[in-house]
């Protein structure tokens, strides 16, 4: 029960220390002070890593189990022990896109899968696999045979975010705006037909005009998307998961700031505005519809802070086109 004699994110470790280096004729505060025993706390610490290192690579199922009960400590240690980051990192483990529910997977194990010369690892924060998977950020990913490791605590983005690299790889959040994907035969295939950068740069204008400051930039997607469009995060110090921990907290009093929209040109609804902007359509209609695109993207990130107003407009949308389609009456027959 000595404190100091190892970090308090091993709190959870129990046993007997036998040394000769120690005289037993001083007090409890002497010995604190005591260099040997600083060196043995050192030592400690060293030789529980080192065991708790050869667990994981020697016995996996064995320290999978250790982790699930465990594993919040040595990620509070990540942000406190400085000394001992990189022993308590590569003891870090997670779910992937490409590991079964249960199977886990190190920072290391992802830099042995990767197949390309790339130098970054993607990982994207949730509430489960199952979250995250019918989120709209994966599916880029996972066409492109890329894997995204899963983050389920809250604490886990910021330790993604303090830690950087690993092993000279970037770690990046899979929502961010600083990817840079190659296309793939299915994105090939998936482009609408050409059509003038000047037309597609004043469409992105005038979504970002309806939606004023609520996007910092509005353009078009190189993601795999089967969805109009997506908020992407501009900030790669503050991500997505980690603005919903900050709300939650009270700590962001500002709300979600200010996203990138990401446009997919290709999707019906899109072209469909399109159309309906080079016509005659009451502008005002148009200006919703952007609106609720924007809205359905940012609650698919868990951004979205007030749904009232975007519940009202749906149903303006829905009167809409419910009224439009309504079918006219057939005259009577004399």
């Amino acid at each position: 029960n000595t404190e100091n004699l190892i970090p308090e994110y091993m709190r959870f470790i129990t046993g007997v220390v036998d040394s000769a280096d120690l005289t037993l004729n001083i007090s409890r505060e002497t010995i604190q002070d005591n260099l040997i025993f600083r060196k043995l706390g050192k030592f400690l610490t060293k030789r529980i890593l080192k065991f708790l290192a050869d667990q994981a690579k020697n016995d996996k199922e064995k320290y999978a189990a250790f982790w699930d009960t465990f594993g919040m400590f040595l990620k509070e240690g990540i942000l406190s022990d400085f000394e001992n980051r990189k022993e308590l990192t590569g003891l870090m483990r997670f779910n992937s896109s490409t590991s079964e529910k249960d199977e886990l997977v190190s920072l290391d194990d992802y830099i042995e899968n990767v197949k390309d010369d790339r130098k970054t690892i993607y990982y994207l924060a949730g509430v489960s696999k199952e979250d995250i998977e019918n989120g709209p950020y994966v599916e880029t990913f996972s066409s492109r045979g890329i894997e995204v490791l899963y983050l389920y605590d809250a604490i886990d983005d910021f330790i993604m975010t303090s830690l950087g690299e690993h092993e000279g790889f970037k770690l990046v959040s899979a929502d961010s705006s600083d990817i840079d994907l190659p296309d793939t035969e299915e994105k090939e295939k998936s482009e609408p037909d050409e059509v003038s950068a000047e037309v597609t740069k004043n469409f992105h204008s005038w979504m970002k005009e309806i939606l004023t400051d609520k996007v910092t930039d509005v353009r078009e997607t190189k993601r795999i998307l089967n969805r109009p469009a997506i908020v992407v995060n501009p900030d790669a110090g503050v991500t997505t998961s980690m603005r919903r921990v900050m709300k939650a907290a009270g700590k962001d009093a500002s709300g979600p700031g200010a996203q990138i929209l990401e446009i997919n040109h290709a999707h019906p609804l899109i072209t469909k505005i399109k159309e309906l902007r080079a016509g005659k359509t009451d502008k005002g209609f148009l200006q919703s519809c952007v609106e609720q695109i924007y809205d359905n993207a940012l609650t698919e990130a868990g951004l979205m802070e007030n749904p009232r107003t975007m519940i009202e407009r749906i149903y303006e949308i829905m009167d809409r086109a419910l009224i439009e389609e309504k079918p006219k009456a057939k005259k009577k027959k004399k």
